[in-house]
């Protein structure tokens, strides 16, 4: 007998489930399921994110405060996952006292540990609201280069910078786990191919785009 643990994404508790959310969680019920009738033992998990941004700015819509917002649509989706048949051993929530106190501790030794350090990054901060402003909340142009501060629509200066402070570590974490797929599964070597020519004029159509305006 294994021990099987299968985590869920966790779905923001800003608004309803929709098919996309339903179509990036049954893979894990299907999984658990599976090593269920194999004899394994499995702890299936998952819950609400009842903290973000998402939450936030929702809460501000309806006049409501985050609290009320998250615990509406984590009620909301306990039901409809009930109904849906999905067999989660433990679906909880990130306000859960219990997660809170977990999570904490988590951090505190990652925080002790010689593997995190303290770093200063530039924030956009607004003195009226006396808080930093996520990316979502900035409406409008940047002061120093006039670029629209969208998501999808930043100049080079602006990736440069995200470059050099928040990308460094996705992208690290990227190659980790490139490398330790290729050394786990394909015995250290990158097998030969060729790119799909669809995909290959869809990225050479979209580089020159980048940070025009």
């Amino acid at each position: 007998m294994q021990n099987i643990l299968i985590g869920g994404a966790w779905p923001y508790a800003n608004g309803s489930l929709h098919i996309g959310h339903i179509a990036a969680l049954l893979p894990g019920d299907v999984l658990a399921r599976y090593y269920r009738l194999r004899g394994d033992r499995v702890f299936y998990v998952s819950g609400s994110d009842c903290h973000g941004t998402p939450i936030t700015i929702r809460a501000q819509q309806e006049g409501k405060s985050p609290a009320e917002i998250s615990e509406r649509y984590h009620a909301e989706f306990c039901a409809a996952f009930e109904k849906l048949g999905f067999s989660y051993d433990l679906y909880t929530k990130t306000s859960d006292p219990h997660h809170i106190a977990f999570v904490q501790s988590f951090h505190r030794k990652m925080y002790e540990s010689p593997y995190i350090e303290e770093r200063s990054v530039q924030q956009v901060y607004c003195p009226r609201c006396r808080k930093a402003l996520a990316d979502r909340l900035i409406v409008g142009k940047c002061p120093s280069c006039g670029s629209e501060t969208r998501d999808t629509d930043f100049s080079w200066r602006e990736f440069a910078e995200r470059n050099n402070s928040e990308l460094v570590g996705a992208w690290g974490n990227f190659v980790n786990r490139t490398l330790a797929f290729i050394t786990k599964y394909l015995d250290g070597r990158i097998p030969q191919g060729s790119p799909d020519p669809a995909i290959q004029a869809q990225l050479q159509a979209a580089f020159p785009a980048v940070g025009r305006k």
